[in-house]
């Protein structure tokens, strides 16, 4: 692909060098340069020859077009997302260098030496022999073409010259942007994964500028007329044959994928917000100072609302759109951000305490008034019954809350007023007749988990069932025995008041 994208015949047969002003070194003149020197016309004039509409794709780009077509929308749609070397990506990076050939630069040969050292030298060396004995030598310089791959923030270089080779390959700007679209939000936003996966994105979006977006959208919609652009798309069609999506259907534009984009731009300001909430001390240190320079936090919430602002124009979406509408900002990041509302509870359905929805909240929801928070889930019951988390021995669960429950039952009874282990009048947790048994499952954890609230204090072992607190346990016990257990206690009450003092100082973060 980037062999045949970097033809700068492409450019010359688009606009002649009209649709070089974009490039870097004037490739539509060596191209001319090149075809008078060989005695012929130049690709432009051969095109405009060949066909009265002005096929402006090499014999190459027009024999790849539909395989190319197919690779990217089958390797977009059904390859995995969270293999970083998966023909997801390889089609994807493909795909980009597709859609801009005027990222093509040409540059001019060097002088030859007399050493071969390289292959470019000895190509040059057999040329000049062969042409030495048919007699001829070599009038002009020789040139060099390749694709510069933009970095994600850098802004296009689209030019108006380039529209034939737009209207050549509407489908290939369209169909797989709705497919990546459409797949973008199983892109892993983790917070270790996020801002390689941004990148991805911002590469994609920085191609449909509003001027090619218009085009796309105009030509999409039929309104070229009869001019040589509708000619190109007619033969693009029959080039992609039955692979070409349906043809005439009304009102086709790029604003057909705004749910898409609201799916994928909603799941990236998530996990944006988780990544800010789980930031502890050091972390939010940390990016404070990278605040400075731009980075950190700050530096993405910039990324995310420039972002934003191209969504816009790829999907129509309104100038007032907001991503999460309602959606409080983390206190714990201090830039402002146009993806989030001012009014933190204008949207948020009416629960009574404990959280539970009234009979108002559940219309609101119903009614779509009002919305849950994906963010403020918090868990339903008692801690110490939770699952097994992946860093717990799973026997060490079972042994630590069976100990827990018996010494809390134990102490219970020899200490009254405690209560540490709640009692209910009926024994049992009460609900409706008419509920299932999942709603009397959920209203179960939520009464153990009001319980736990009142419960002043109580035996919970199972912290030992965690195998990073044997670790350091362990550690612990082997210093001692090195250093001495009076020492140690020492050393442990250090850490502890140090640990302390930062959790005061979190506070002002």
């Amino acid at each position: 692909v980037n062999h045949i994208v970097s033809d700068p015949a492409i450019g010359n047969a688009v606009g002649g060098e009209a649709a070089f002003a974009s490039q870097r070194r004037g490739v539509g003149s060596i191209i001319h340069l090149g075809s008078k020197a060989a005695g012929m016309p130049s690709p432009a004039q051969q095109a405009r020859l060949d066909d009265a509409g002005g096929w402006c794709l090499t014999p190459a780009l027009t024999m790849a077009q539909t395989p190319f077509y197919n690779y990217v929308r089958m390797n977009l749609r059904h390859s995995p997302v969270h293999v970083s070397n998966s023909a997801f990506f390889s089609a994807m990076n493909a795909w980009l260098v597709w859609l801009e050939p005027w990222n093509c630069s040409v540059r001019k040969n060097r002088p030859m030496t007399s050493n071969l050292t390289s292959p470019t030298k000895a190509k040059k060396f057999l040329t000049d022999t062969v042409q030495s004995l048919g007699g001829q030598s070599s009038k002009f310089d020789t040139y060099t073409s390749s694709i510069t791959i933009p970095k994600a923030t850098a802004p296009s270089t689209y030019t108006s010259a380039w529209e034939p080779y737009i209207a050549a390959n509407l489908y290939l700007y369209a169909v797989p942007l709705a497919i990546f679209l459409r797949r973008a939000r199983e892109l892993d936003f983790s917070s270790n994964e996020f801002a390689k996966t941004l990148s991805h994105m911002q590469r994609v979006f920085r191609v449909f500028t509003p001027e090619v977006v218009r085009v796309i959208d105009r030509l999409l919609a039929r309104e070229a007329g009869n001019n040589p652009l509708s000619e190109m798309v007619a033969q693009h069609e029959r080039n992609l044959g039955a692979f070409c999506p349906p043809i005439g259907r009304e009102g086709l534009s790029l604003s057909s994928c705004m749910q898409d984009m609201h799916n994928a731009l909603e799941e990236i300001s998530l996990q944006h917000q988780k990544k800010i909430r789980e930031q502890d001390f050091l972390d939010r240190i940390e990016q404070k100072l990278e605040g400075l320079f731009g980075q950190g936090t700050r530096g993405d919430e910039a990324a995310l609302e420039k972002l934003l602002a191209q969504a816009r124009v790829i999907a129509s979406l309104p100038a007032d759109y907001v991503v999460l509408p309602g959606e409080k900002k983390g206190s714990k990041s201090g830039a402002s951000s146009i993806l989030f509302s001012a009014k933190e509870y204008e949207y948020q359905p009416e629960r009574v305490h404990g959280g539970l929805l009234t009979g108002t909240g559940r219309q609101q929801i119903l009614t779509g008034a009002r919305k849950c928070n994906a963010m403020e889930v918090a868990y339903l019951g008692d801690p110490m019954y939770s699952r097994i988390k992946s860093y717990e021995i799973p026997f060490l669960v079972t042994w630590t809350v069976w100990a827990s429950d018996w010494m809390n039952t134990r102490l219970d009874e020899a200490v009254p007023g405690l209560n540490i282990v709640p009692k209910h009048e009926s024994g049992e947790v009460l609900s409706p007749s008419d509920v299932s048994d999942t709603a009397a499952l959920v209203l179960k954890h939520f009464q153990q988990g009001e319980d736990q609230k009142n419960v002043r204090f109580r035996i919970n072992l199972r912290p030992l069932a965690d195998y990073r607190n044997l670790i350091c346990l362990t550690i612990l016990w082997k210093l001692g025995q090195f250093f001495g257990h009076k020492n140690l206690a020492m050393f442990t009450a250090f850490i502890f008041s140090i640990s302390t003092a930062l959790k005061k100082l979190s506070s002002l973060f």
